[in-house]
């Protein structure tokens, strides 16, 4: 079992990461023997994760973790942010940061604001940040005893209590540290990477067990993490060959001629903003079109055409690390069958859609039929079209 420092003296803090994260043995900085006070003197909140992380790794030699969370309000140009700590001055109580924060605000109709957690990873030579948001407003008096700091006054988006009203378990479901807590989760526990360095090991590409971690997580990060907003997107990518070229081409004119029929449409799932588009053509059947591991939902015009063609609506979504979706990892299918999944019961409850197909290009199909292994779309998904797959994969199908 690999040690993996969270860079807290909080022991509630630490409880719970232990809880969530078996796979690791989880230790405080108490039990490295750190009472360092560690200053938090940069301008983001990035920065302080960072320096924490930081400290830890260079001085201890360790894997570490490390958290930043700060308050952002719309009308104050984003203060109090990285100083949410201190907005009243060294030493100041979670109730004297309140009653600043509310006198800042009183006579501003403008109430908007966001808590934006950053955690930073220092893993085995490589660093990585996750980040969680929530959105909502500061209310004008205090409500609640639960939870600390600005909960009292900050009011969720789509909820009618704050965050000191809240049940515990729905706070951390929503929290914008639960969000980022969970996108450093599905990293280092997910099957994809576990899978990734079962298959360089057992390849024999590397040797030794450091040398085949460090190798398999370049791999990881380097097909499968979207490291900006810039990767990945809606755009044609420049590199293809003249027949793909015209297959983009040939589905934008069939997504220009049918443009009074598009919507487009969003969900959220894990935390995560997810869009497509779709064109309705008034029918009760819909076939979703899957992209593969680099596309973007336009790359699933082309697909459309019959469908559309044979009386379909259609839904070309963005999966979770591509075009305008929030993620930064894809999954080869895992989760992005769960987001296959919320968008089919979307499409039920919102579109009236009683009867879906699924068409899945490579890695696309791979997440259509674990959906489909999940049990809740019988009687909605009436069958699945893969195309783009291994040779070898309706052998993997039928077994």
């Amino acid at each position: 079992m690999k040690d993996l420092v969270f860079a807290t003296h909080n022991a509630h803090k630490l409880e719970e990461i232990r809880a969530i994260l078996k796979e690791y043995n989880i230790l405080g900085l108490n039990d490295i023997n750190c009472h360092t006070d560690i200053i938090e003197d940069a301008s983001t909140l990035e920065g302080n994760a960072i320096i924490k992380a930081n400290f830890v790794t260079n001085n201890y030699n360790i894997n570490c973790f490390a958290d930043d969370t700060g308050l952002e309000v719309e009308a104050l140009d984003g203060a109090p942010g990285v100083y949410s700590a201190r907005y009243a001055g060294e030493n100041c109580s979670y109730q004297d940061n309140v009653i600043k924060l509310l006198d800042a605000l009183k006579d501003i109709e403008n109430r908007k604001a966001r808590f934006r957690t950053v955690i930073a990873l220092n893993l085995d030579g490589r660093q990585y940040t996750f980040e969680g948001i929530v959105n909502g407003i500061i209310t004008k008096e205090q409500h609640g005893e639960k939870g600390f700091g600005y909960d009292p006054i900050f009011l969720p988006d789509g909820y009618d209590m704050t965050f000191a009203e809240m049940p515990l378990e729905i706070k951390n479901k929503i929290s914008h540290r639960g969000i980022a807590t969970q996108k450093l989760i599905e990293f280092i526990t997910h099957p994809a990477f576990i899978w990734s360095v079962v298959a360089l090991a057992a390849s024999g590409l590397i040797m030794g067990v450091i040398t085949f971690f460090v190798a398999s997580y370049c791999v990881y990060t380097r097909t499968l993490q979207r490291r900006s907003k810039d990767q990945w997107t809606r755009d044609v990518p420049s590199d293809l060959n003249p027949d793909s070229l015209e297959m983009y081409a040939t589905g934008a004119r069939w997504s220009e001629a049918n443009i009074d029929k598009k919507q487009d449409v969003h969900i959220v799932r894990g935390g995560l903003n997810l869009y497509g588009e779709y064109y309705d053509f008034g029918s009760d059947r819909c076939a979703m079109i899957l992209s593969g591991r680099t596309e973007g939902l336009r790359y699933g015009y082309y697909f459309a055409i019959p469908y559309a063609a044979n009386g379909c609506n259609i839904l070309v979504v963005d999966p979770r690390a591509h075009g305008m979706s929030d993620g930064e990892f894809n999954t080869v299918g895992f989760e992005e069958s769960l987001d296959a999944v919320e968008w089919v019961k979307f499409l039920y409850r919102e579109k009236g859609i009683g009867k879906v197909v699924f068409h899945g290009i490579c890695i696309g199909a791979a997440g259509g039929i674990f959906a489909l292994h999940t049990g809740e779309l019988r009687g909605i998904v009436r069958g699945i079209v893969a195309e783009g797959m291994f040779p070898n994969f309706g052998e993997s199908v039928k077994n």
